[in-house]
């Protein structure tokens, strides 16, 4: 994670409204969260396999 503690106040809050922003919608999404990552590692794996 990002070190914020030495921005400005304004700029430690707007990520950490970012951050529980994403939070939550990952919570509210988890399917979809569960999807994106099983399609990033085939991706990856179909790299990895590709450079062998």
């Amino acid at each position: 994670m990002k070190d914020i503690s030495n921005l400005t106040q304004e700029e430690q809050a707007a990520i950490l409204a970012r951050r529980e922003y994403y939070r939550k919608w990952r919570r509210a999404n988890k399917e979809k969260v569960k999807q994106h990552t099983a399609n990033y590692w085939k991706k990856k794996g179909q790299l990895s396999n590709q450079a062998k």
